[in-house]
C-alpha cells in the first residue's frame, strides 16, 4: 500500500490504486487494512514516531439498546483523508468509524460508510431463528451428501464394485437394483 500522510497539514492521501475494486469506478475501502496502514505510516522511523497519533481504534464492543456493534475506528488530532485518482464512490467495510467527518472531497469521489446499523454482531448464536438454522443445516448435510457421492472426500473415499452394484463409503452403502426394464433403483444401507 501506498498511503502518504502530510505530517504538517495532517492530510492523509488513499490512492485509488490501494481501494478494492468492486465494478467499474466503485471501490470498497475495508477498515482492518485502513488500521494496518494507518499503523504503519505512525511506526515510520523517520517521519511518523514524533507525529501526534491518527487514529484511536477501540475493538471493545458497544452493547447499545441490546444490540452488539463492532470495533469503532476514529480519527483524531484533527487529520484528515482524502482519495485521489479516479474513484467515484468508495464504500467503507468493516468497522463504525468517523471516516466521512474528516474526508476532504478533492476529486468528486463519493464516501459512503456502513456504520451501525449493518454492523451488528452477534455472539450468541447465528443470528438465525430455529426455522432458518434447521434450513442451513439440511442444506450443510445435503451438501455434504453429494460431497461424499461425488467421490471427492479424499478421508472416507468411495469403494466400486466390479460389477457397479454397489458402491461403499464408511458413511453408507448404495446398492443399484435392477428393475428388469432397463432402469435400475437405488437403495441406501
Amino acid at each position: 500500500m501506498a498511503y502518504s500522510v502530510n505530517w504538517t497539514t495532517k492530510l492523509i492521501t488513499i490512492p485509488t490504486s490501494d481501494l478494492n475494486l468492486v465494478s467499474g469506478d466503485r471501490y470498497e475501502l475495508q477498515m482492518s487494512d485502513f488500521l494496518i496502514e494507518i499503523r504503519r505510516l505512525e511506526s515510520s522511523f523517520v517521519d511518523g514516531l514524533w507525529a501526534e497519533q491518527i487514529l484511536a481504534h477501540d475493538n471493545a464492543r458497544l452493547d447499545f439498546a441490546g444490540a452488539d456493534y463492532p470495533p469503532f475506528d476514529e480519527i483524531i488530532n484533527g487529520y484528515t483523508v482524502t482519495i485521489s485518482g479516479s474513484a467515484v464512490r468508495c464504500d467503507l467495510k468493516g468497522s463504525n468509524n468517523n471516516f466521512i467527518d474528516v474526508y476532504v472531497n478533492t476529486n468528486g469521489c463519493s464516501v459512503v460508510p456502513s456504520n451501525s446499523l449493518g454492523l451488528q454482531l452477534v455472539s450468541v448464536g447465528s443470528g438465525l431463528s430455529p426455522e432458518e438454522q434447521t434450513q442451513l443445516s439440511d442444506i450443510n448435510n445435503r451438501s455434504d451428501e453429494m460431497w461424499r457421492r461425488l467421490d471427492l472426500d479424499v478421508n472416507k473415499p468411495n469403494t466400486y464394485n466390479n460389477d457397479g452394484t454397489q458402491i461403499t463409503n464408511d458413511d453408507y452403502t448404495l446398492d443399484r437394483n435392477d428393475n428388469g426394464n432397463g432402469s435400475f433403483t437405488i437403495q441406501r444401507s
